[in-house]
């Protein structure tokens, strides 16, 4: 048996069978049965390449010594494209990636997994007995929406839950992928800011200096339905998340109209030689920040009615912005308010 270790940030062995001579001798077999296979169908040919070679399955393991100083062996599996999305799963507060933001567009980098994978995928089983990934979810994701072109995902599992503490440890020491962009970390800082942490603690927590985690905090303050409207966030720039926040504080109230807006604008354009999704919305939030608003009139009182006497009025005054009618009767005798009040009441009932 030949053993290859090396030193990380904990201990960490890599051990691989060897083939025996009882294993040798099957290999010699392999002559005899390779003019077979012609003649056969593809479930025999599985059958007889099963009987030879399962002795050399893959038998990889890698021992990691996690945060907490428990020491665990983490076997090598290919799980079936088929069994990714209900057998396995992401929590964003352990990987710290962001899976609404996964497309095939923000995973191109990985087109190359059609034919190989460079890096497993890393996890644990946890307590519902559902493969938990601290490092991989792009990869995950990435075969997942390969529809089945690619067929498994190779990761390395150890089979019993860890905590969460070592299981982000893990992940932070393991990250093989591409950094986690402004907006996922804002997000992930956020998390620690709702636990009551200060800006100096979290910094701490995620291992990053205090002023990114502000920048980040800020990216995450850009509403999700903006954010909905980039192809890939994690090519957005601080200025560019400051921008869509004036915008978004700007807009107020009206923040969903504009989005809309911008989605109308976008789908426009999608036939342009030069189309670019992101750059358009950036513009188009741009010139709403730049453009004035207009100037809003005090909404005043108009007399529906006129009298002899200067102490009697009926007026209405509407607020269109505010969808609000507001009528005003001054001096009017008794029995007519009775009318009045009669009248409106009967017809607010046959309101719909």
């Amino acid at each position: 048996m030949a053993k290859r270790s090396r030193q990380g940030n904990g201990k960490v062995q890599s051990t691989f069978g060897s083939a025996t001579d009882a294993q040798t001798q099957k290999l010699l077999k392999i002559k005899d049965a390779a003019d077979s296979l012609k003649e056969l169908d593809e479930s025999a040919k599985l059958d007889l390449l099963n009987e030879h070679f399962a002795d050399f399955t893959g038998n990889k393991t890698q021992e990691w010594t996690l945060k907490s100083g428990e020491t665990r062996l983490f076997k090598e599996v290919e799980i079936p494209f088929a069994d990714l999305e209900s057998k396995t799963t992401v929590t964003f507060e352990i990987n710290g990636r962001e899976q609404t933001h996964l497309t095939l567009n923000t995973l191109s980098d990985l087109d190359s997994m059609v034919n190989q994978q460079h890096y497993p995928a890393i996890g644990y089983i946890n307590e519902n007995g559902i493969i938990e990934f601290a490092d991989g979810s792009r990869r995950r994701m990435r075969v997942i929406l390969s529809g089945g072109e690619i067929k498994s995902l190779r990761a390395l599992i150890t089979d019993k839950p860890i905590s969460s503490g070592d299981a982000r440890a893990l992940a932070k020491a393991l990250q093989t992928a591409r950094e986690h962009n402004l907006w996922e970390l804002g997000k992930a800082a956020n998390i620690h800011k709702e636990n009551g942490l200060k800006q100096t603690e979290i910094a701490a927590a995620m291992g990053i200096p205090q002023t990114k985690v502000s920048r980040a905090l800020k990216a995450y303050a850009v509403d999700s339905q903006i954010i909905g409207l980039f192809p890939n966030v994690g090519e957005l720039s601080l200025t560019d998340f400051n921008n869509l926040l004036k915008a978004q504080e700007k807009a107020g109230d009206e923040l969903e109209d504009e989005v809309n807006a911008a989605k109308e604008l976008v789908a426009s354009k999608t036939d342009e030689p030069d189309f670019d999704a992101a750059q358009i919305v950036l513009t188009f939030f741009s010139q709403y920040v730049k453009a004035k608003k207009p100037k809003l009139t005090t909404p005043k009182f108009k007399d529906i009615a006129s009298f002899d006497s200067k102490d009697k009025t009926a007026r209405k005054k509407e607020d269109l912005s505010k969808r609000r009618v507001t009528y005003e009767f001054t001096r009017l005798p008794a029995n007519f308010q009775k009318k009045l009040d009669a009248f409106i009441e009967n017809e607010l009932k046959n309101l719909d």
